[in-house]
């Protein structure tokens, strides 16, 4: 019976248990798997993205990386990434300062920094302001169990399609829940496919004083409910605090219930640098489902 390398990764920690969990499948040289036999592994893993690492013979630290949550292929993944090099650095012993994944959004560049955070180099998003209706307002703020009062400011970025909700305190963050089903039914006028709620305003929290912004995540189109730390949503938050915070580097908290770190570098040539720890918490195999 077939079976490939399986590691389980908690990326954006130094701790166990925390992070966002990413499922990471070697895929030797030779073997070849079809979209829907990844998608099964996907489902059977359960977690919020599972990547694949193809081992083809080629250039010296290149490889070509997918990504897949249990519903679907995504286009770009932060956490799968810095969990795929983390794999390749630190269990399969890779001897590169860098490894280059060729991926549907381009090549990306992960290397190690002087302090062991793993570094990705990855595309800018490009927020621009937004405004709603007062009643699709009323119900995205709702969707949450938001006060109609704590939104001050709304981006959407049409490449990523994600949409920025900014709120005036952190305290909305804590206390936010989701509604799956009525966030699904609103008619936006653009195509939304992830929200992520941010702030700024931290100071009234100890554990979070020292972060520039935090933020939590939610994509109930590709997955089921939060997304434990979302990496690639960071592109676009970045962004849009550069001007907001005056500044090119943040340090980013992640509120969800695992909780996480991510620092963050805009660059001067339209990329964004994304620096984390990861953890290896489970290492064995997987069978290769049949075609």
């Amino acid at each position: 019976m077939d079976k490939l390398r399986l590691f389980v990764v908690d990326a954006f920690t130094c701790n166990s248990f925390s992070g966002n969990p990413a499922g990471v499948c070697i895929i030797p040289s030779g073997t070849e798997l079809t979209d829907s036999q990844m998608l099964q592994i996907a489902r059977e893993l359960k977690h919020s993205e599972t990547s694949f690492i193809y081992l083809e013979q080629g250039k010296p630290g290149h490889f070509k990386l997918r990504w897949f949550t249990p519903k679907t292929e995504v286009t770009l993944c932060g956490h799968g990434t810095l969990a795929a090099g983390h794999v390749l650095f630190n269990e399969e012993k890779l001897n590169t300062t860098e490894i280059v994944f060729s991926t549907l959004s381009g090549d990306l560049i992960v290397s190690m920094d002087n302090e062991k955070r793993l570094c990705m180099d990855f595309p800018k998003g490009d927020p621009k302001s937004i405004t709603f209706s007062e009643t699709i307002m009323h119900e995205l703020l709702s969707s949450f169990c938001l006060p109609d009062n704590s939104m001050v400011g709304l981006a959407f970025c049409q490449k990523t399609r994600k949409l920025i909700l900014a709120v005036s305190s952190i305290s909305h963050l804590f206390g936010l829940k989701l509604k799956e089903k009525e966030l699904m039914r609103i008619p936006f006028p653009v195509e939304v496919r992830g929200v992520a709620i941010t702030t700024s305003e931290v100071s009234e929290s100890s554990e979070w004083k020292d972060c520039d912004f935090v933020s939590r995540y939610f994509n109930p189109w590709f997955l089921d409910g939060e997304d434990p730390v979302n990496g690639s949503s960071h592109t676009i938050l970045s962004i849009y605090y550069q001007d907001k915070l005056k500044k090119n580097s943040f340090k980013a908290g992640i509120l969800s219930d695992r909780k996480g770190i991510i620092w963050v570098h805009l660059t001067d040539n339209e990329r964004v640098v994304l620096r984390g720890y990861a953890v290896t918490v489970v290492e064995g195999s997987i069978v290769i489902p049949k075609i």
